[in-house]
């Protein structure tokens, strides 16, 4: 079901690029991490240092920025 939503909404087949000494393990982002951009709490919309939902949280950041789409 994660794989067909993602194909609906366009997210390509892809894979985070993850340094080799990295502890993390590389994922293909799907649309289970849309939440982090579309879904955000008023307390966060006004928050001048929040920008993404769930950001200051644990590992969440890194995500948040492993996700991100990048220019070719």
């Amino acid at each position: 079901m994660v794989t067909l939503l993602s194909q609906l909404v366009g997210i390509p087949a892809n894979a985070t690029s993850v340094p080799l000494e990295s502890t993390r393990a590389s994922y293909a982002a799907t649309i289970q991490h849309t939440y982090y951009y579309l879904f955000q709490k008023q307390d966060i919309v006004a928050n001048k240092s929040v920008l993404f939902y769930r950001q200051s949280e644990g590992f969440q950041a890194q995500t948040i920025r492993d996700t991100l789409p990048r220019r070719a």
